[in-house]
């Protein structure tokens, strides 16, 4: 239980610009205390420093060997000893006001609310470690992603030298490395790193804190997401018939699961000590040994590379798994994880006219969100 009397918060503005803006330091205090509040803290301290372009500049080039502004930068204050405690913080966290003034001028937003994401931004960094997987980066990315604080950049194991080799999907209209196949390879690596792995795709934006979808994860051992509802999204309209063969679903015993529907591999929530690990991931991560089993041969209902197949490999096992996904009950999509035995609304969405206050990821498989969207239902 967080105890907002056993943190100390201190704000600081250096930001000298109240022509054009004007620092709402009861708001920002607020922000801060709510972030705590999500995440559990149960004491330490956190010190909020508001500057300009040149100061962060001046910090990031002495901290982090980068001499160019930034929108946020913050430290851990405390001890070697103390850091693995997952409870407490002592930390600063440095906001540019300036950049926050150009950015909200631009995108015609509140700068108070670019403001906000700044300091959320900065406390998050303290509270979780986040693994991107190089597709195809270039050294000034690597270079500038490795820069982040408790943000790195890690090689995806090669199981098959076409792992990453490009493929056109969808049709030819979209071209990517591998069809997929690295995913089931990079969500093994970042369990043999964390206790607990949230996958997101690159497209997916985080709108809200995941505490709650952290804990669901934690007690039940996983987190799956279905796709759709109804006969477009069943295994059997999505597969080839290299892989009807491999899985016997052209047996009487297992031809049931062609009529299943499948599971979203654009979010998937694994704990590493659960069986989910060693029944789901690790049997399809064996799978991309041959990358054959992830392109389409031809025989694609819908036509040639109409279809991501590591989303049917996906599926396939967890309806052999017997394991249960989440789908929406109506829009916004609404979905309900459990947590200590209740029920808690869970939002995720792919069209920007349902989003709301609620929505906790935005998942672009219809078009990218444009966040100043998003601004006007914040505080």
């Amino acid at each position: 239980m967080c105890n907002l009397s056993e943190i100390e918060i201190a704000i600081a503005d250096h930001f000298d610009n109240r022509d054009d803006f004007e620092i709402d330091r009861a708001s920002l205090r607020r922000t801060v205390e709510h972030v705590l509040q999500s995440q559990q803290v149960t004491g330490g301290s956190v010190s909020l420093a508001i500057v300009d372009n040149q100061a962060i500049q001046q910090l990031k080039e002495k901290y982090f060997g980068i001499s160019a502004p930034t929108d946020v930068v913050s430290f851990d204050l405390r001890d070697q000893s103390r850091q693995s405690s997952d409870s407490a913080l002592d930390c600063e966290v440095v906001v540019n006001a300036q950049k926050a003034l150009e950015v909200a001028t631009q995108r015609q937003i509140e700068p108070q609310a670019e403001l906000h994401l700044y300091v959320v931004h900065g406390l998050l960094h303290q509270l979780g470690d986040i693994a991107v997987f190089d597709l195809g980066l270039g050294q000034e990315q690597i270079d500038e992603i490795n820069s982040m604080q408790k943000v790195h950049v890690y090689e995806v194991e090669r199981t098959h030298p076409d792992i990453l080799k490009p493929v056109k999907i969808y049709s030819g209209n979209k071209i990517v490395p591998g069809c997929y196949a690295w995913k089931p390879v990079a969500i093994k690596q970042a369990l043999d790193m964390f206790p607990y792995v949230l996958w997101q795709d690159a497209g997916n934006v985080v709108l809200k804190p995941l505490d709650e979808l952290f804990e669901h994860i934690r007690q039940h051992g996983y987190f799956l997401m279905g796709s759709g509802t109804d006969w477009k999204n069943t295994i059997g309209n999505h597969i080839t018939q290299r892989l009807i063969k491999k899985f016997h679903l052209d047996k009487t015993d297992k031809k049931w699961l062609l009529n299943t529907l499948d599971v979203s591999s654009c979010t998937i929530g694994i704990a590493r000590n659960h069986r989910v690990y060693y029944d789901l991931i690790v049997p399809v991560y064996e799978l991309t040994r041959d990358v054959d089993n992830f392109l389409d041969d031809g025989t694609y209902p819908k036509g040639f590379g109409g279809w991501r197949l590591e989303q049917i490999v996906f599926s396939i096992f967890a309806r052999l798994l017997e394991l249960k996904d989440q789908r929406a009950s109506h829009r916004p999509t609404r979905m309900f994880l459990t947590i200590a035995n209740k029920k808690i609304p869970f939002y995720m969405d792919h069209n920007t006219k349902m989003f709301d206050r609620n929505t906790h990821i935005f998942y672009a498989c219809k078009g990218w969100l444009d966040f100043s969207d998003h601004i006007k239902y914040q505080n």
